[in-house]
């Protein structure tokens, strides 16, 4: 990716105004999604959530990204990630929605359930399925899949925490023998143990990933 990321749909050339824009245009599709009923466990409506968010501003709102991503990541001290081969996004998804259909949700406990939802998260952003947009993506799928189950969890933390989140998922995916770096999933967890709590309160996890992880 250059400097400047994406050509769209309002024309705005620079990078600051964009991302502005686009986290106040994003915010407003998010809360229409959480606010609606509908919800459907497949890849096909997993796609539509990031056409929902991203519809105002992108083309390819709601398409797997084409190109592969190199992207150096501040979260892990600027070292550069590889994501996932844009050719294996489709099968991929499809993996794990096949997980999620063949999981009996009934015969967990709170803390399975949990622990589930933060397996198919991370599985889910892992696909990087998107050119961007996929935190906000996932956010959006794991609180409507939350909902839907009935599991008792507070609906907008993870919305209004994405860039805690963003930098937990890269902790928990990322890892590199040469470098020592083993994925960290603990942040993830901080968020997600608030979120099935279902506090009132601001987490007292919401302190940045460092950017030095070991």
């Amino acid at each position: 990716m250059g400097e400047f990321k994406f050509k769209n749909k309002l024309d705005i050339t620079e990078e600051e105004q964009l991302q502005e824009v686009e986290s106040y245009l994003t915010t407003l599709r998010a809360v229409e999604l959480l606010e609606g009923k509908d919800f459907e466990l497949n890849p096909q409506y997993f796609r539509y959530i990031h056409f929902y968010l991203f519809q105002d501003l992108y083309d390819w709102a709601g398409k797997y990204r084409t190109v592969d991503i190199k992207k150096r990541e501040k979260a892990l001290n600027n070292i550069l990630c590889t994501y996932g081969s844009h050719e294996n996004i489709r099968s991929k998804i499809e993996e794990v929605f096949n997980e999620i259909n063949n999981t009996n949700i009934n015969e967990l406990n709170e803390k399975e359930k949990m622990n589930h939802a933060i397996d198919i998260m991370l599985k889910l952003w892992d696909c990087y399925p998107f050119l961007d947009g996929n935190t906000r993506t996932v956010n959006v799928f794991i609180t409507k899949y939350c909902q839907a189950l009935g599991f008792s969890y507070k609906n907008n933390l993870l919305l209004n925490n994405i860039g805690y989140v963003r930098n937990a998922l890269i902790a928990a995916s990322f890892e590199d023998q040469e470098l020592g770096i083993k994925g960290n999933k603990s942040y993830l967890y901080k968020i997600m143990n608030d979120m099935f709590k279902n506090k009132e309160e601001k987490s007292n996890g919401r302190e940045k990933v460092k950017e030095r992880i070991s």
